[in-house]
């Protein structure tokens, strides 16, 4: 099968029933930083997944999230690396939580609390925009969101996002889901914010069990949503 760039669209292969052998998500990774309070998280997306979307931006003093594009050696990835003692805060504690990504699809199943959801700043010229999850609640997950400009209702189905879980734990527990969501339009059909996707993590779980990894990290649990509800628990495609 022929290499695909990343906007030519997701919804062919997870929407339609193909039967193409195709993924979309390789696998989800977890690396402990020496400090033992910083943890990376990366959503590594499959080899034939190409764009050259890329930049790092930085979340104060706390590190950065990240976009890697795709090059012949290595595929296009996209995560995190804080420390979690940005839960803490003073800024953010007080913004206010919330429960939806910023196209008002929900955040992952996984996740039983609101976060605040931080906008970073663009950079002039970059077709996406980036945010920053921190858990102030229950200070243990945090997690990141891209709106990618050309996710819109003529490639994605709006409303439409799929889950998928990663890194259990030795109970079973998956401690990571990544989300692929759709555009949100107006009751005109009007794009309102274009679709995207994002990681999220349990951050405090990963570096209290040292980033044991019971299994395979290349995901679990794949369920399908359309606005908001759930409509399947497995995607008609792998993510």
């Amino acid at each position: 099968m022929k290499k695909l760039i990343l906007g030519t669209l997701f919804s062919a292969l997870l929407v339609l029933n193909t039967g193409c052998n195709f993924k979309i998500i390789d696998k989800v990774t977890f690396a402990l930083n020496p400090n033992l309070e910083s943890a990376r998280v990366s959503l590594i997306f499959a080899k034939d997944i190409q764009t050259d979307i890329g930049g790092t931006f930085s979340v104060k003093d706390y590190g950065y999230v990240f976009a890697n594009p795709s090059t012949p050696d290595a595929p296009f990835n996209v995560g995190f690396d804080l420390n979690l003692s940005i839960v803490n805060d003073n800024d953010y504690i007080h913004y206010t939580p919330t429960t939806k990504l910023p196209s008002d699809d929900p955040l992952p199943t996984l996740i039983n609390r609101a976060l605040a959801q931080i906008q970073l700043e663009k950079p002039v010229g970059q077709k996406f925009d980036v945010y920053a999850y921190v858990d102030i609640l229950g200070r243990e997950w945090l997690g990141v969101a891209m709106i990618l400009n050309y996710i819109d209702q003529k490639n994605f189905p709006a409303g439409l996002s799929f889950s998928r879980n990663f890194l259990k734990d030795k109970q079973g527990v998956p401690r990571a889901a990544a989300v692929i969501f759709g555009p949100k339009v107006d009751s005109a059909g009007n794009l309102v914010v274009p679709g995207g996707i994002a990681l999220f993590a349990n951050v405090a779980a990963l570096i209290k069990g040292n980033g044991d990894i019971v299994g395979a990290d290349s995901g679990s649990d794949g369920m399908v949503f359309f606005n908001g509800a759930l409509i399947s628990p497995t995607p008609s495609s792998p993510l």
